[in-house]
């Protein structure tokens, strides 16, 4: 039994690493972020009564389109061949931005203090990318 489960992680972690370039800290802060402001947008959501299957399921499409853009720059890094990730890295960052910006807009309309500092910040870096 324990030997099905040990290779279907096996395969499942080998797709992930071949299709979204490698598990780093860069793809790991991108996940984080998206569940982040899906969690967000549901607190934000169900606060203000306006929670609904539709808006969940266009959150979760817009979040796995994200992942299917992320994927079209590995495959475009892949093929310059130079052993950079250039499009996978300015995609991650442009969307980590996006993200972090849109939990300090959910958090902002929930009635949680924003540093105006880190949004600021956040700013900065996607007009930078």
């Amino acid at each position: 039994m324990f030997k099905h489960v040990e290779t279907v992680f096996a395969l499942v972690g080998t797709a992930v690493t071949y299709l979204f370039g490698g598990a780093d800290t860069v793809l790991y802060s991108l996940a984080l972020f998206m569940l982040l402001d899906f969690i967000t947008g549901l607190i934000f959501g169900f606060k203000s009564k306006t929670l609904t299957k539709e808006k969940s399921r266009d959150g979760l499409l817009k979040k796995s389109t994200i992942l299917i853009i992320l994927i079209v720059a590995v495959i475009l890094d892949r093929l310059l061949n130079n052993g950079m990730w250039v499009f996978r890295t300015l995609i991650a960052y442009f969307y980590i931005c996006s993200e972090g910006l849109s939990i300090l807009e959910n958090s902002a309309n929930i009635g949680v203090p924003i540093p105006t500092q880190l949004v600021d910040a956040l700013e900065n870096i996607k007009s930078k990318k």
